[in-house]
């Protein structure tokens, strides 16, 4: 039978563990997620890894050439018997604003959201060539 046996840190790196789970909880204002932007002929797509939250936890919008995407990542709800020993999963407000290129058609922009991936599809606009006789 396996057993699981928790032990303190002990010797010269206890006061690292110490400090990091004293200060850990200060940089919970913004939490940047990972971005990837791709191009292709029709359109630009962002997608943004935001594992653990749910599409309700979203807002996306569109202004004056800026898209803004933000949420928050809720911690979750401890009992009075449960205790953390060590946190690296991060909790909080997050923001990212990607300025947006000429020619984007925002009225058709669409988000779908997948496995903790956001992808953003923002079409081109489509320009009509017209041509001009020389008379």
């Amino acid at each position: 039978m396996l057993q699981f046996q928790l032990k303190p840190v002990r010797g010269p790196q206890a006061w690292t563990h110490e400090v990091e789970r004293m200060l850990g909880n200060f940089s919970q204002e913004v939490h940047p997620a990972a971005a990837e932007v791709v191009e292709t002929p029709t359109a630009y797509k962002i997608l943004l890894d935001v594992p653990g939250l749910k599409k309700e936890d979203l807002q996306i919008e569109v202004k004056d050439r800026q898209l803004v995407i933000s949420g928050e990542r809720k911690a979750p709800e401890r009992t009075d018997d449960e205790r953390t020993l060590r946190q690296e999963r991060r909790f909080g407000k997050f923001s990212r604003t990607f300025s947006l290129p000429e020619g984007i058609a925002e009225e058709r922009a669409e988000a779908k959201f997948t496995d903790g991936v956001l992808e953003v599809n923002l079409p081109r606009t489509t320009v009509e060539v017209r041509r001009i006789p020389v008379n």
